[in-house]
């Protein structure tokens, strides 16, 4: 599907998690549009030479990724933190991560090397695909807030 406004066409890609359109596309960088439904999750996965930066427009989402476990070294932990319209957070290369809905939400989503070209498909390793999850508890409250 796509939307046509004056001369500028956006064409939307359909993702189980949602849909994205990309806005902007250099050799060194990529810029897309993100729509993530409620329940939603993306895929457990990596990029290898990509960074990524999610700016969060509408709605809440979590962001989860692999941290280091210092109990048990070799085996990492997953971290989990909720990004609020108006935020942002850089995921680097190298980092398995996800993001999921808690609600319908609108992200920009920017994607950088440091070195080289760009790869729109092949700079991804997953460990799991897309999907529902299960929500749970207040979804609009923030930590600290009462």
């Amino acid at each position: 599907m796509s939307y046509t406004s004056g001369t500028d066409s956006v064409v939307w890609e359909e993702k189980i998690w949602g849909r994205r359109a990309l806005l902007s596309a250099s050799a060194t960088h990529t810029a897309h549009y993100l729509q993530v439904k409620k329940g939603y999750r993306c895929s457990w996965h990596q990029h290898l030479k990509k960074h990524n930066k999610f700016v969060v427009l509408t709605g809440l989402v979590e962001a989860c990724r692999e941290t280091v476990n210092h109990r048990a070294p070799g085996r990492p932990t997953k971290t989990s933190f909720r990004i609020f319209p108006g935020e942002t957070h850089h995921v680097g290369p190298g980092k398995f991560h996800e993001f999921r809905g808690l609600l319908d939400s609108d992200m920009i989503e920017i994607a950088w090397v440091d070195d080289g070209m760009i790869e729109l498909d092949g700079d991804i390793e997953r460990r799991s695909e897309g999907g529902m999850f299960e929500l749970g508890g207040d979804m609009e409250r923030r930590p600290g807030s009462g």
